[in-house]
């Protein structure tokens, strides 16, 4: 578990993935991945101290894990970057999620002793068995694409095809 934030840890997150993945081929169940960081959180930590950044993180991840269910696992990939595996979830089951989440953290202000800041999330998601992609890693790597996709084009989006 990510101390900061609660959330599973990356090991954790790729032990889970390759079992999870499998699960699903084998009873031929979709099987989601959403990837997402927060948009200019550097600059959040710049301006506003890492403290503050660090509230940010827990107070994201919380919103996140309210959103997702029990058996889905949210994961901190590294800084600013989540992973969020989603077993049992087609291509739009994921992008509903992602969009209530990012409508969810968009719509908070962020709080500490004294200091406001509002921030928005990018996300990419990618879906098994739709696009085509049967390995943890290309799972990965698509949802990966997308997210950066959403951020070239303006941040504050979900990119899912």
């Amino acid at each position: 578990v990510d101390e900061l934030t609660g959330t599973y840890n990356r090991r954790y997150f790729e032990e889970q993935m390759s079992v999870r993945i499998e699960e699903a081929k084998r009873y031929d169940t979709p099987f989601s991945l959403v990837m997402f960081d927060l948009d200019h959180f550097k600059v959040v930590n710049d301006t506003l101290g890492h403290q503050f950044g660090d509230h940010v993180l827990r107070e994201s991840a919380a919103i996140v894990r309210k959103a997702v269910r029990q058996e889905d696992v949210l994961a901190r990939y590294g800084g600013e970057e989540f992973v969020i595996m989603l077993p049992h979830t087609d291509r739009l089951g994921a992008a509903i999620l992602a969009e209530r989440i990012r409508e969810s953290v968009a719509d908070c202000t962020f709080s500490r002793n004294g200091q406001e800041q509002s921030i928005t999330m990018s996300l990419g998601s990618a879906s098994m068995p739709i696009d085509e992609v049967d390995t943890p890693e290309a799972l990965l790597e698509l949802a990966d694409k997308r997210l950066y996709e959403a951020k070239s084009q303006g941040r504050n989006r979900t990119i899912f095809e």
